[in-house]
Formats: structure tokens, C-alpha cells, sequence
């Protein structure tokens, strides 16, 4: 693929256009499930979670199937990002909207990601509540340990890393109201 094509197919996901979208994939065959060598190897399913429209990510959605949401996970020696992680990598409007979407269709919101972060870590270390808020209701578990490095939970991690955030708080109050502790 040239760079003029790259870069149509990547305006096409930022937009949302399904035409050009089913275009692609009626011409190659491993798109979405495949990988873009002219995008630093990620796959197609990443980089649409990542940047794409709603419309794109909802499109994407449709043509993995749950199976392949829910079973999605990174190549061993890759970059790439289980699923729920690439819209946490979201930095946009439709944030939220993207972690929905790829949670109700079966994403793992305890998938291991970059350093063995859970979605709960990364999240907890962005200081960003709204994501946690949506994790705890997805059934995230944030009592589990990263497996190398400091072994920690979410919460013990962004103690380490960020030292006190609006998250750390809220992790924190929701560990007292399961110990029944009101202080």
C-alpha cells in the first residue's frame, strides 16, 4: 500500500466512511483482522479502536464478531494492544463511547496490556475515573497484579507511579465500602 492509500483508508476510519471501509476489505482479504506494515505493524482492529469514527468502530465490531473481540489479544513481540486498551488510548470526545461498545461486544476488561496493566492500571495512572466508573460496571477486576515489576494492583501501582490522583481516591473509597469501612 502507498502512502496516498494509507493515508485514504486512514481518513476513511477517522470519518466513519463504511463505503471506502467495505471497499478495503472486499480487496484485502485480512482487513479488518489484519496487520498494516506501513503503520508501524499494528493491526487494523487497534488502529480503528484507537482513532476511529464511532461509526468505524461500530462497523469493526460487526465484521471481528464477539468471538474475535472477546479472544482478541496481542502477538507475542508486537506492539500491539488488546482491545479495551486501544480505546483507554483514546483521547478524544468519543472516548467512553468506544470503551462501551468494545466492552459490550466482549472485550476483557481484564486484558493484559503494555508492562501486564490491566484496562483498571492504565486507567488508575491516567487519573481517569470515568473509565474506571465504566470498567467496575463491566466486572474489572481491580484487586489483580501485574506479574512482573512491582507485582502490584492497579491502585498500588499508581501509588508507586503518581504517588495521589482523583482515581487513587476513588479505588480507595471503593475498597472501604467493601470492607464496610465508612472513615
Amino acid at each position: 500500500m502507498n502512502s496516498s492509500n494509507l493515508s485514504k483508508i486512514l481518513s476513511a476510519i477517522k470519518r466513519g466512511d463504511l463505503r471506502l471501509l467495505d471497499l478495503k476489505k472486499q480487496n484485502e482479504h485480512e482487513f479488518p483482522k489484519g496487520v498494516c506494515p506501513e503503520y508501524l505493524d499494528r493491526r487494523w482492529a487497534e488502529i480503528i479502536i484507537s482513532e476511529g469514527d464511532v461509526k468505524s468502530v461500530e462497523w469493526l465490531i460487526f465484521k471481528l464478531g464477539r468471538d474475535e473481540v472477546s479472544n482478541y489479544s496481542a502477538r507475542k513481540g508486537t506492539a500491539d494492544l488488546p482491545l479495551v486498551h486501544a480505546a483507554l488510548s483514546r483521547d478524544d470526545a468519543h472516548k467512553y463511547d468506544v470503551l462501551v461498545i468494545v466492552l459490550n461486544a466482549g472485550g476483557d476488561p481484564n486484558a493484559r496490556g503494555l508492562n501486564d496493566y490491566t484496562p483498571g492500571h492504565q486507567a488508575v495512572i491516567d487519573n481517569d475515573c470515568d473509565a474506571l466508573e465504566i470498567l467496575s460496571k463491566f466486572g474489572a477486576d481491580f484487586e489483580l497484579k501485574t506479574r512482573i515489576d512491582e507485582y502490584a494492583t492497579p491502585l498500588e501501582e499508581a501509588k508507586i507511579i503518581v504517588q495521589e490522583n482523583d482515581a487513587i481516591h476513588l479505588l480507595e473509597s471503593w475498597g472501604k465500602e467493601k470492607l464496610g469501612d465508612s472513615s
